[in-house]
């Protein structure tokens, strides 16, 4: 795997990584987090959720401090490490065929 490749990867991880804390922030001061739309949100950024959530009380109640900052790092790394593993899958699949 080559640098450029690993860079690809690096940035469609930390669009993703950013889009659903910018969404998740937007639906929790319109619709409500106990809307479809919040619900399915949190669904996808599971684990940033968990700790952003913790963070943001912890840290004095700011919805974007919590959903942006502390929930885009930690589904970065989520996110990252679940297509890591999936290469890594699928390139052990491809030697074993």
């Amino acid at each position: 795997m080559g640098r450029p490749h690993f860079a690809k990867i690096l940035l469609l991880t930390f669009l993703l990584a950013i889009s659903v804390p910018i969404a998740l922030a937007i639906v929790s001061r319109s619709p409500g987090m106990h809307s479809a739309a919040g619900v399915l949100l949190l669904l996808i950024g599971m684990p940033g959720s968990i700790v952003g959530s913790w963070a943001a009380r912890r840290f004095g109640y700011n919805h974007y401090l919590g959903y942006l900052i502390v929930i885009a790092a930690v589904n970065f790394a989520f996110y990252l490490c679940v297509v890591k593993a999936v290469m890594l899958l699928k390139t052990r699949l491809r030697r074993a065929a």
